[in-house]
């Protein structure tokens, strides 16, 4: 995907034209496809590197940490199953 990104990115270089609706050359707009790429990457490397040392337990986002929840007595989370007072 970086590759393509980056693919992307030259070949609208070379042609030179602006942005819709914005003084600036597209290629600029566009480099944020492959920017996004390396830190969606870098982000990806992190949580494995987590997940090898036993900091984590999956690769997914959890609402806090999963291994305290399931000690946590039960209605003692964040309020969101209890009904509201008013």
């Amino acid at each position: 995907m970086i590759r393509g990104g980056l693919q992307l990115v030259d070949h609208l270089r070379e042609l030179g034209t602006n942005a819709r609706d914005l003084p600036v050359k597209r290629w600029i707009v566009m480099s944020m496809v492959p920017a996004g790429f390396v830190l969606l990457g870098l982000r990806l490397a992190q949580v494995t590197a987590q997940v090898v040392r036993g900091e984590r337990d999956t690769l997914g986002h959890a609402h806090g940490d999963p291994r305290q929840a399931a000690s946590a007595p039960a209605g003692s989370g964040s309020g969101s199953d209890t009904p509201a007072n008013g």
